[in-house]
């Protein structure tokens, strides 16, 4: 079963940042976790979204206190994951099974 979902909004330079950490081993690590199997940045029309973009170290921080970037977005990060279920709990996220 393959899910596509947009993960965040970016503007250019924190979609460069977002590509710059998957190709130095971030991209790895996730999909070593089951976390992400492909990652692709799609562009978007500017100012559809704003940049949704956090400094991972920032995540460290309480909640109240981490801003997003907020500038206009320009690309939509894509992920792509693949789980493998048995028939029933695919029926259960949604999964209808040809007859």
């Amino acid at each position: 079963m393959q899910q596509r979902y947009v993960d965040e909004h970016l503007c250019a330079e924190h979609a460069d940042a977002v590509k710059q950490d998957l190709s130095e081993g971030l991209g790895d690590l996730l999909a070593e976790a089951g976390l992400e199997d492909e990652c692709e940045f799609l562009s978007i029309p500017l100012g559809s979204d704003a940049c949704e973009y956090v400094h991972p170290l920032d995540m460290l921080r309480p909640a109240a206190e981490v801003t997003e970037c907020g500038r206009p977005a320009t690309r939509a990060k894509r992920v792509v994951t693949t789980t493998f279920l048995c028939t029933p709990h695919a029926v259960e996220t949604g999964y209808d099974p040809p007859r």
